[in-house]
């Protein structure tokens, strides 16, 4: 199942795979969803592993199957209290080897700005995205069944530098009179990706 979600980035690796759990390589990130956005994407997914679990149960005829928790979940604060949105987790692997062949492979993530030009922009968090997706169910022996996303592109609404923080995380309000920034330096440029590869995404 094909799926979108716009929110907010969180420790987002979608310039360089995160290779510190694993040397291939994860293109990952969480995202922060409104409920708006978060509500019906669960309604779906929820679905989407029941109709797992049911198969699960005529395979085990009957017997109990464990299951995972979805990829959308409440967020916390630092205090650990519910902030009343949702933490959507989505990844893709970097690298791996083909079965059919036993040849490695390698790919990047597509991303795309706000018009649907591919771009190689550094996103940092606090960046607002949309990541396009791939839903699909699974059933493990081991940890019993569950939903997964696949992430497969992203469009970068709004960006924030690598590291850096909007003034509202530090309580800052506007100024009156005080000085507004002029600076219109760009900062995105192309990548290799094809501009018709954004119609493939939907964005």
């Amino acid at each position: 199942m094909k799926l979108q979600a716009r929110g907010r980035a969180v420790f987002p690796k979608l310039n360089e795979p995160d290779t510190k759990f694993n040397p291939e390589g994860i293109f990952t990130t969480k995202l922060i969803l409104s409920p708006e956005v978060a509500d019906p994407l669960i309604a779906k997914l929820e679905a989407m592993q029941a109709e797992a679990v049911k198969k699960a149960q005529a395979k085990k005829k009957g017997k109990r199957v464990k299951q995972q928790d979805l990829p959308i979940q409440p967020a916390y604060d630092e205090d650990g209290n519910e902030t009343g949105d949702y933490e959507l987790k989505t990844k893709m692997k970097a690298s791996g080897v083909s079965n059919k062949t036993g040849n490695p492979w390698t790919r990047k993530l597509p991303l795309f700005d706000s018009t649907g030009k591919p771009t190689n922009v550094q996103v940092g968090g606090g960046s607002e995205i949309i990541c396009a997706m791939e839903a699909s169910a699974y059933d493990s022996a081991s940890i019993g069944v569950g939903v997964t996303l696949r992430l497969e592109a992203v469009q970068v609404v709004n960006l924030a530098a690598g590291g850096s923080r909007s003034a509202s995380d530090f309580a800052f309000g506007s100024v009156e009179g005080g000085f507004v920034s002029t600076d219109e330096s760009e900062v995105a440029s192309s990548d290799e990706t094809s501009e018709e590869d954004a119609a493939e995404y939907e964005f």
